[in-house]
């Protein structure tokens, strides 16, 4: 994508009102995901993405407004999103719910297959929401 896009955390601090960024929790591509503190939701993720283009930022507004909808444990609450100018670029973001524990791309990641029983653990709870 050319230039680099890693802002520091006073400047991502800069952009948001109520929010300190704690750390740097992911990143790679076009997305870095940050541990924060928000001052009316507590613990948060916050999520920076650069859009690749028009279409690329139409796919990502969908897919936000889709995940809003969701509902249950295992399903962060997207307190805000938008988008943000920093330097030539214009980003998305995201700030989220902060959930601990993996994913299940992770727990595929970790221990392979799951079995019969854990994976309708998981197909009930998602047709549950």
């Amino acid at each position: 994508m050319g230039e680099e896009f890693e802002p520091k955390a006073n400047e991502i601090e800069s952009l948001f009102t109520g929010i300190t960024v704690r750390q740097n929790i992911a990143s790679g591509g076009q997305k870095i995901v940050y541990m924060a503190d928000h001052c009316e939701h507590g613990p948060v993720a916050l999520k920076l993405i650069r859009p690749g283009g028009d279409a690329d930022k139409e796919r990502i507004q969908r897919e936000i407004e889709a995940s809003r909808r969701l509902t249950g444990p295992a399903f962060s609450r997207i307190f805000d999103w938008g988008v943000k100018r920093f330097g030539e670029f214009e980003i998305l973001y995201i700030v989220e719910e902060f959930l601990v524990g993996s994913d299940l791309r992770g727990v595929l990641i970790k221990v392979g297959k799951l079995d019969l029983q854990e994976t309708l653990v998981i197909v009930r709870s998602l047709l549950s929401t």
